[in-house]
């Protein structure tokens, strides 16, 4: 039990930039894309670190972008874990920019969040730009809470559906990592 009370202070002092760092930084080689990390600060989701995709042509999410698209990738990782209510509350008094916002829309778009929250990633395929794709997968920390999101955004020429789906599970993969960092699991 003294363990436990010790690692829990230490868990809950640790940076997900420094932790993520690491894993950030090797992800472009593998996936030929950027790699970036996203905090989310309750109404907009914020590029915190990001490494350049290894290629000449590149998509990039630089420091201290912010991102309130609800199609963005990691806007519907951050959105598929909060309350109904709360989503709706964003999407209604246009926080959360949605084209075309409707009652059935709305429903579409639950529907959309928890198929993310259910295949641990969320995508993007032109959705909100479409010159640009995107994949996000969620970072949880040691009690459980998400904390972050890593991010891996590319150009649409260059990304199949198909190869979305591969970026997803790396994406998916790097963020689990992370969380096991952070003592999630």
């Amino acid at each position: 039990m003294g363990l436990i009370a010790v690692a829990g202070a230490l868990l809950a002092e640790l940076d997900e930039r420094r932790v993520a760092y690491p894993l950030l930084q090797v992800l472009p080689e593998r996936t030929g894309e950027t790699s970036a990390l996203m905090l989310w600060n309750g109404r907009e989701s914020m590029c915190v670190q990001q490494f350049p995709s290894t290629q000449q042509v590149k998509h990039t999410a630089p420091f201290g972008a912010r991102y309130s698209d609800a199609m963005s990738a990691s806007v519907q990782v951050f959105l598929a874990l909060e309350p109904e209510e709360r989503v709706r509350e964003l999407m209604f008094n246009g926080t959360i920019r949605f084209a075309g916002l409707d009652e059935a829309g709305l429903e579409t778009y639950a529907v959309r969040l928890g198929d993310a929250a259910k295949r641990g990633y969320a995508t993007n395929y032109g959705e909100s730009a479409l010159d640009e794709v995107g994949v996000a997968a969620p970072v949880f920390d040691h009690r459980g809470h998400l904390v972050a999101a890593v991010l891996i955004p590319a150009p649409r020429f260059r990304v199949s559906p198909e190869q979305l789906a591969n970026l997803g599970e790396a994406a998916k993969k790097c963020a689990r990592a992370i969380t096991l960092r952070l003592g999630g699991s």
